[in-house]
């Protein structure tokens, strides 16, 4: 039998961090298709359509080892 309802879109998974790899950071946001995530390191990820789109604010391993 043929549904001729659409099939529901399945969540996703939100993009690990690229700072510190951690898989999970939290939706704090979301506005159609973009959300705005905050990582367990500090840093902010911004993803569209699934994508991670941008990273911004500092991470807790900014200040871990010292910038030569």
């Amino acid at each position: 039998m043929i549904s001729s309802c659409p099939a529901p879109i399945p969540e996703h998974a939100p993009p690990s961090c690229p700072s510190c790899a951690w898989p999970a950071p939290a939706v704090v946001s979301a506005h159609g298709a973009v959300r705005y995530l905050r990582c367990v390191c500090g840093r902010w990820l911004i993803e569209q359509h699934g994508a991670l789109v941008a990273v911004a604010g500092g991470s807790a391993f900014d200040t871990a080892a010292p910038h030569r």
